[in-house]
């Protein structure tokens, strides 16, 4: 598990390895104040699968994918 303090995400410890695709993206959800099924529904999948992609490191396209989403949301949503 993470936590995160004043929009920094840091593992509970040191052993624990956390994707770096995950971080940016975590900071960027939670720069424009926007929730994961946000995100999720600009891409067009369901929240729990978001969830898993999220789990390892992203492929290069699929980071894109994620991120133009993230932006395409915080437009339409005024975040």
């Amino acid at each position: 598990m993470v936590t995160v303090k004043n929009g920094v995400i840091k593992p509970k410890s040191v052993d624990e390895i956390v994707p770096l695709s995950y971080i940016k993206i975590r900071q960027a959800i939670a720069k424009h104040r926007l929730k994961y099924y946000e995100v999720a529904k600009e891409i067009g999948i369901s929240p729990f699968t978001l969830s898993v992609w999220l789990r390892e490191e992203l492929a290069p396209e699929r980071e894109k994918l994620v991120m133009k989403a993230i932006d395409e949301a915080s437009k339409v949503l005024g975040g």
